[in-house]
């Protein structure tokens, strides 16, 4: 009986009043509900976010240097048709935010602490770069030995190389695909790189 008063008291009261009185009456009254509502959403979706992205594995990351890409898709794309990936749990990252002078082979300031806080936590796994930069770092034995990686019967699938710890590629289909205006492209490993069977299979399926 108390329930059906209260519905009756409630219709009466806002029988008479204006859309916008309507939506004062009830911003006065229930506002509460609306927030808890609003903020039970809002962690819900958090919540789902939170647990779909924990299940996302990064499969592969690949740093082109002094990349003019303004997106990575297609680059990524490939490098997913090229690993057989079909799982939308697992990514692979382009990262084309490293920028160097392609004379010297140093990176700008911001480029070196992006690439070494990337090599320090074994983020990065394949750079892609002029060939100064290649030499530079090959001397400061900062790339994996690429005939005990890749084996070196693979190692010499790519022609007549000078230095084992990169290759040097003259095709200028990496060149297009990354957005890389340099020729030609050298390959490396960073030796803290941590996916290793998934870097050999995309640089010898790859190129």
């Amino acid at each position: 009986m108390n329930r059906d008063q209260d519905t009756r008291s409630f219709r009466e009261n806002i029988k008479g009043m204006t859309a916008l009185q309507k939506l004062e009456y009830f911003w006065t009254y229930y506002k509460w509900v609306f927030v808890i509502v609003i903020v039970a959403v809002v962690l819900i979706r958090f919540g789902i976010s939170w647990l779909h992205d924990r299940k996302i594995e990064t499969v592969l990351s690949v740093a082109p240097v002094n990349s003019g890409l303004l997106e990575s898709g297609d680059a990524e794309l490939s490098i997913r048709e090229t690993l057989g990936l079909e799982s939308e749990y697992e990514e692979v990252a382009v990262i084309p935010t490293l920028y160097a002078n392609e004379e010297t082979g140093e990176f700008d300031y911001y480029s070196q602490m992006n690439f070494l806080t990337r090599t320090q936590t074994g983020k990065l796994d394949i750079l892609l770069m002029p060939e100064r930069m290649a030499e530079n770092f090959s001397a400061q034995e900062m790339l994996l030995d690429l005939t005990e990686l890749l084996g070196k019967d693979n190692y010499e699938r790519f022609g007549e190389q000078e230095d084992p710890h990169y290759l040097v590629i003259r095709d200028p289909g990496p060149a297009e695909l990354f957005g890389l205006l340099y020729e030609p492209v050298c390959i490396g490993v960073p030796i803290s790189a941590t996916r290793l069977d998934e870097a050999k299979e995309w640089i010898m399926n790859g190129f």
